[in-house]
């Protein structure tokens, strides 16, 4: 799975007030929903203290009374204690100098804490990191310089990072690596429908539901197709004349006879569409009703197994 670093306006008051809690409520529920942390260096929070840009309360308080926001400082201090309650310090092993960011982490970052952003990213290991509450939806690069001291003998290593910049929960949809949150499938539903918006795919008329079982099995897809067969899954919730012509659903019925009746269950009736007719021949199995299509598995030409 990604990590996602803990961006300024997170670790920072910043500008409107109104517009601030607007960000910090919509971080903190989108991280509580979905189980997730957020990586800070250990300095970080003593760094936005430091020079006043952690959130005083009593500045708050000014703040939110004279705005007249339908919101209480106690309120406000709650959402913040919870959303902050999901911060996780990375493993600082050494001094990190950042030579060069481009984007808002390089031009529009609080000068405070940029660097302990930037830092935090840098030291995130795994596929690219996401800065959540950053200033604009972007990819942009890192270039650092890292000091370690290893068995009393210092080193010097050059390290690049890309990262996506997510202002917003629903931007962080928008730029995460899907096949890296497979472990999440209402969260991989979610932005999938995302990218099909920004394609101008007309809107779906059914829910996507991707069950676990959907997801495991697209480890035995070579990975270049397992987001075409996520792709797959939610185009078969547009409208019957807006799916693409090669998405053939064809009902599994209850035995080899093709007179049988469908296999039905309480997710509605069981479907079949073929995702590749070349080598394994892969078929997506899922449930149709009136609601949702519940991706079940992807599974080869032979097979008739559908969880439900």
């Amino acid at each position: 799975m990604q990590p996602i670093v803990a961006g300024p306006h997170l670790l920072e008051l910043r500008g409107d007030i109104s517009d601030w809690l607007l960000r910090i409520r919509a971080w903190e529920a989108f991280l509580r929903t979905q189980s997730l942390t957020l990586a800070i260096t250990s300095s970080a929070v003593a760094v936005a203290s430091t020079h006043d840009h952690w959130p005083r309360w009593d500045m708050v308080k000014v703040q939110v009374e004279g705005g007249h926001l339908d919101v209480s400082v106690e309120d406000a201090m709650r959402v913040y204690s919870f959303m902050t309650g999901r911060l996780v310090e990375c493993e600082e092993d050494g001094l990190v100098l950042v030579s060069s960011a481009g984007g808002c982490l390089g031009t529009d970052a609080c000068e405070a804490v940029a660097s302990e952003v930037r830092t935090a990213a840098i030291l995130s290991t795994g596929p690219m990191p996401i800065v959540a509450g950053s200033n604009r939806r972007e990819f942009e690069t890192l270039t650092a310089t890292v000091y370690n001291d290893t068995n009393g003998s210092a080193t010097e290593t050059g390290a690049v990072t890309e990262v996506a910049c997510a202002p917003m929960p629903l931007d962080l949809l928008g730029v995460a690596d899907i096949l890296e949150w497979l472990d999440t499938p209402s969260l991989v539903a979610r932005a999938i429908r995302i990218r099909l918006d920004d394609e101008g795919v007309p809107p779906s008329a059914s829910e996507l539901v991707l069950l676990p079982t959907f997801c495991s099995s697209l480890q035995s897809l070579p990975r270049e197709r397992r987001l075409d067969a996520v792709r797959s899954a939610a185009l078969l919730c547009l409208p019957l004349a807006e799916r693409p012509r090669g998405l053939k659903e064809r009902p599994i019925r209850v035995t080899a006879n093709p007179n049988s009746e469908q296999l039905q269950s309480m997710r509605g009736g069981a479907y079949r569409v073929t995702l590749s007719k070349h080598g394994a021949g892969w078929r997506l199995h899922y449930w149709r009703d009136e609601r949702a299509v519940t991706a079940a598995l992807v599974t080869d030409h032979d097979s008739v197994e559908i969880p439900v």
